[in-house]
């Protein structure tokens, strides 16, 4: 039986991030996809934001919803995207987050 804990990937570093930036992108040209849906869930697969990417494929995540132990275990996070209402993928933050200051980065979600 495989037990996940979402403490697995705790960093306290992740406490004084504000914001959760990325970029939603085609896999082959990397071209970025403007209006997609990103949706930040929680490791119990609950809701904690959404937003969506500007025509470049960026988009920005206020982190300000979530507590210090929410933040501090960001890394069990998941990201879904949709385009034009469709579910396209949903990824693990895990260690794809790179903290700068108070932004936390993280990698290219890559759609087909």
């Amino acid at each position: 039986m495989l037990v996940f804990s979402p403490w697995v990937y705790g960093n306290p570093a992740y406490v004084n991030a504000t914001e959760l930036t990325g970029r939603v992108v085609r896999t082959g040209s990397g071209t970025g996809i403007g209006d997609a849906t990103v949706h930040l869930i929680g490791p119990d697969n609950v809701g904690m934001d959404v937003t969506s990417t500007n025509k470049d494929g960026s988009y920005t995540i206020d982190l300000g919803v979530l507590e210090d132990k929410e933040l501090i275990n960001l890394g069990a996070f998941f990201l879904e995207a949709a385009v034009k209402g469709k579910f396209k993928k949903r990824i693990g933050l895990g260690n794809g987050l790179r903290l700068e200051g108070t932004v936390l980065r993280f990698k290219d979600i890559r759609l087909p």
